[in-house]
């Protein structure tokens, strides 16, 4: 699992010297080349998508993980994995030095600047809050009924698709743990998320989410969320690479690959 850190040479107006020369070097060779071939398609990803997309000790694991070796086995292509911060990844999609990132959700601000392929699976939309602050269940069936209370999210995820006003979510947490301890703390009364996300970061491992307490509140009037790849609209293998992933997906939503995929990574 290769890690590359998000170097931003910094600009002077100083006399242009053969020691800043180098270092401008130094710092180009450090940021990931463009990927301006087939031969490696360039992965990126954060390791907060449990049991789609994590990486323990190195490995990647997951239904989407498992999803792409099957999909790029087919088409032949090598392709490599790199964890990262999501902020990080979307920046290197949109300058082209990454390919594409898996389980991104649809958000037509996106658009602009990136391409987005099939969806390939869809996750229940839910929102989550703790027994003891509603031992009779929270009154919500709607998105809109979530409106009086304070919600959370995280950092730098869309939640559009719940039509709550912009501004409405704290959005500060960077980890679903972050996000449970907000909760119990009483700095949200609910947090949005998908309930597969959930479920499996509370799976046993090192990084365990504690779900203890927290009761899953569903939604009548928010449709299923989407996954799809993102790929960069400035990409050197976008054009090609984006209809050969579509022809994989319909390959594989025929015989819902991905459901049996995510049920597996979710069994205990």
């Amino acid at each position: 699992m290769l890690r590359y850190g998000g170097f931003s040479p910094a600009s002077s107006r100083r006399r242009t010297s053969l020691g800043f020369l180098l270092l401008i070097g130094m710092l180009a060779l450090a940021r990931p080349c463009l990927a301006a071939d087939r031969d490696v398609i360039r992965v990126c990803d954060d390791n907060n998508f449990a049991p789609f997309l994590m990486s323990i000790n190195g490995e990647t694991h997951g239904a989407t993980a498992e999803l792409m070796r099957q999909m790029f086995l087919r088409l032949g292509l090598r392709y490599r994995i790199t964890i990262m911060p999501w902020q990080r990844c979307k920046a290197y999609l949109k300058e082209g030095s990454y390919d594409m990132a898996p389980d991104v959700t649809y958000d037509p601000a996106r658009l602009q600047d990136f391409r987005l392929s099939q969806a390939y699976y869809q996750t229940a939309s839910t929102f989550f809050y703790l027994r003891s602050r509603f031992p009779n269940g929270m009154p919500v069936r709607h998105a809109r009924e979530l409106l009086p209370y304070q919600g959370c999210g995280l950092f730098g995820y869309s939640y559009a698709r719940y039509g709550l006003p912009v501004g409405k979510l704290n959005t500060h947490a960077n980890s679903y743990q972050e996000l449970v301890r907000m909760l119990r703390s009483g700095l949200c009364d609910y947090f949005l998320g998908e309930q597969e996300i959930i479920l499996g970061n509370a799976l046993p491992g090192p990084n365990q989410l504690d779900i203890n307490g927290v009761i899953i509140g569903k939604l009548d009037d928010v449709a299923p969320n989407s996954l799809h790849f993102l790929l960069g609209r400035r990409g050197p293998n976008t054009d090609w690479l984006l209809p050969q992933l579509n022809q994989q997906i319909e390959h594989f939503n025929q015989s819902d690959t991905m459901k049996h995929l995510v049920d597996q990574a979710l069994s205990p």
